[in-house]
């Protein structure tokens, strides 16, 4: 988004709102990305950057924040202004003059079906990205091929004098040097960690992606931290936090924001319940597009699902569906009091921040030396030391190609793995394991009828 730009007279004249409504649309569309202006789920919508720490909506944001809003009418006339001057005929001087861009104008914009001069806008991104085809994206602007707007410091610049799978494994060892001081329960959940951070930077263009979910036994292990650090590396910033409300309604009711003002990644932190059964968070992991309510209004949009999501807490309990759709991260330090460990010297958020176009770099390269490779099967080691080939994940196919078997390629365990953990915990498997247990003790094969049972 630029500074001054020059202004276009726009002539309006009475009875000819269609017209001058066009007109101006012609003139903004030139320049739309520049005033930080898009349409998205079929609103017309604007860029905003967060000017403090925002607190509303039961959502948590920094300072410094990029989102996307939807514009009013107020908000049309201020950005409008910026491209447009409005005239119209004054018969005392009996010439044109400039007016204040009229509300009725922008009424008539907001009110179009469609605004075919205004660029689609997918979101927004402050990180380099891969398209699903590895073309690596970095310049600030808008990408109208991938139709994002990067506000990035510039060309990420590529590792010198490294190439092939080697700069993948180099990726792999940077990444993994960040992470040092996590107690990562299993080198799955070590891998997991490395998806959450690549998944991070490619998901504005994954059509889905999996839920991660960071767990450890007790507080002070790490986990809204290992969340934090995903963030810096992803925007500079921590995250955005999202509590989860009284009830599903008002839970799905702040996703449905977060998602409409485009944040990029969203962390659901630390749940105390069962949790998974939120039809709306399934939704978002395997769906392209969620409708949801405009806020403080009737209308719907359909609006992207492109953000990671992530939820941390203690000895979590996922639950239905999203247990088969989650990627596990567990941390386990061994110890009563892991916030009292005396064995990091360094500040991990620190490190992530100074280093964080390196970070990128590595997260990229992981997936890039793969597809450049010609993405080809991988396999993993069997417990008799025989060698299985991986089997594509359905829901998450593109996730699958440039995540998982780009971590497994270069040598990191199946970040997938440790999920398995979640089937074994979850209550409702537990329950009707017990009822199936008790059934065989009491009737054991014999066919019983329901009022025997009752």
């Amino acid at each position: 988004m630029t500074g001054i730009l020059s202004k276009t007279l726009v002539h309006h004249d009475p009875g000819q709102m269609p017209e001058t409504g066009d007109h101006t649309l012609d003139v903004v569309g030139e320049c739309a990305m520049e005033i930080g202006i898009g349409k998205r789920g079929g609103l017309l919508v604007e860029l905003h950057v967060v000017d403090g720490q925002q607190k509303k909506g039961g959502m948590s944001r920094q300072k410094g924040a990029l989102v996307i809003r939807p514009m009013s009418t107020a908000s049309v006339c201020r950005a409008f202004a910026k491209v447009v001057a409005i005239t119209r005929y004054d018969a005392r001087k009996n010439d044109n003059k400039v007016v204040d861009f009229p509300k009725s104008l922008a009424e008539a914009i907001l009110s179009m079906p469609d605004w075919p001069q205004i660029p689609e806008l997918l979101g927004a991104s402050e990180a380099a990205i891969l398209d699903l085809d590895g073309r690596e994206y970095s310049e600030p602007g808008y990408h109208p091929e991938i139709r994002l707007y990067l506000a990035t410091r510039g060309k990420l610049k590529p590792v010198p004098g490294v190439a092939g799978r080697t700069i993948g494994t180099e990726g792999v060892k940077k990444l993994l040097h960040l992470l040092r001081a996590f107690p990562f329960k299993s080198e799955s959940d070590k891998s997991a960690a490395l998806a959450a951070i690549i998944t991070a930077l490619l998901r504005r263009l994954l059509p889905s992606a999996p839920f991660f979910a960071i767990s450890a036994p007790s507080a002070g292990t790490g986990k809204s931290l290992l969340a934090e650090v995903v963030g810096i590396i992803l925007t500079s910033r921590k995250p955005p936090m999202l509590s989860m409300g009284s009830d599903d309604a008002e839970f799905e009711k702040r996703l449905a924001g977060a998602l409409l003002e485009g944040d990029p990644m969203v962390v659901i932190d630390n749940i105390t319940k069962p949790f998974g059964n939120e039809p709306v968070l399934n939704q978002a992991c395997t769906q392209e597009t969620l409708r949801v309510r405009i806020l403080g209004g009737s209308s719907m949009s359909n609006v992207p699902t492109n953000a990671l999501l992530v939820a941390t807490g203690n000895n979590l309990a996922i639950v239905g569906d999203l247990k088969r759709r989650t990627c596990l991260i567990q941390l386990d330090a061994g110890v009563e009091r892991p916030e009292l460990r005396e064995d990091i010297d360094f500040d991990v958020l620190v490190e992530a921040a100074r280093d964080r176009d390196k970070l990128i770099r590595a997260a990229l390269d992981i997936s890039k030396s793969y597809l450049e490779a010609g993405a080809p099967d991988v396999y993993l080691k069997r417990e008799d030391g025989t060698q299985e080939k991986v089997k594509p994940l359905g829901s998450f196919g593109d996730w699958d190609r440039m995540v998982r078997r780009a971590l497994i390629f270069h040598g990191m365990a199946d970040p997938i793995a440790s999920a398995e953990v979640l089937r074994e915990a979850d209550p409702d498997i537990e329950a009707m394991t017990m009822l199936f247990t008790a059934w065989v003790d009491l009737y054991g094969k014999e066919p019983q009828t329901a009022a025997k049972v009752v």
